[in-house]
C-alpha cells in the first residue's frame, strides 16, 4: 500500500502476516525508476523504485512489486509529481551508439571464437574428434545471430527525453528501465 501523507511524505505499507512499513520524505525524492524485466514485459508488467536520498541501498527504495505498467505509470506519475515522463516518448540514439552496443555484444563470440580456433591451428589437429567438423561452426554462428538480437534490443530500448523538472533515461535490453 502506498499512501501520500497531508504533509507530503509517502508510506509505503507491505506484507501480509508480518507487515513493513517505511516513510519517505518528499523532500528527499529525487525521482524514479521503472523496471521491465523481459519476462515480465511480456504481461505487461513492471516495478517501481524511488530514487531518494538517505533510504535503501544505494538510495533506492521498492515502491511497488510486479504490476500492471498502467499502475506503474500512474503512482510513478503520482510520486514523481508530474504527468508523463514514465510513458513519454524518448528521443533514439544514433547509428555510433547502435555500432558501439552491437560491438560490445559481440566480444563474447570473437572470444570464443579465438577459444575454438587457436588450439586448432597450434596443433593442427582437431580436438573434437567425436562431434563434425561443422558443429563449432554452427554453435558460434547462432550465438552471434543471438548477440546480435540482443544488441538490437539494447540500441532500441536506448534513449533519453526532457521534462520541465525532470531527465528521462532508458536502457537495457533483458531489463529494461526508465529512470526520470
Amino acid at each position: 500500500r502506498v499512501v501520500r501523507e497531508p504533509n507530503g511524505n509517502l508510506r509505503i505499507t507491505r506484507g501480509l502476516l508480518t507487515t513493513h512499513s517505511q516513510t519517505v520524505e518528499r523532500a528527499k525524492v529525487r525521482g524514479a525508476r521503472m523496471g521491465e524485466p523481459f519476462l515480465l514485459r511480456l504481461v505487461r508488467g513492471a516495478e517501481l523504485t524511488a530514487i531518494a536520498t538517505g533510504v535503501g541501498t544505494g538510495g533506492t527504495i521498492k515502491v511497488l512489486p510486479p504490476a500492471p505498467r498502467e499502475v506503474v505509470t500512474a503512482v510513478g506519475h503520482e510520486l514523481l509529481e508530474e504527468t508523463g515522463p514514465l510513458s513519454m516518448a524518448l528521443t533514439g540514439h544514433g547509428p555510433a551508439a547502435r555500432r558501439r552496443i552491437h560491438v560490445r555484444h559481440q566480444w563474447g563470440t570473437l572470444i570464443l571464437a579465438a577459444l575454438v580456433a587457436v588450439p586448432t591451428w597450434v596443433t593442427d589437429v582437431w580436438w573434437f574428434d567425436r562431434i563434425p567438423g561443422w558443429t563449432p561452426l554452427a554453435v558460434l554462428a547462432v550465438l552471434g545471430l543471438l548477440n546480435v538480437v540482443v544488441a538490437e534490443s539494447a540500441w532500441r530500448n536506448l534513449g533519453h527525453g526532457l521534462t520541465e523538472r525532470h531527465l528521462v533515461v532508458q536502457t537495457g535490453a533483458f531489463i529494461r528501465t526508465r529512470e526520470v
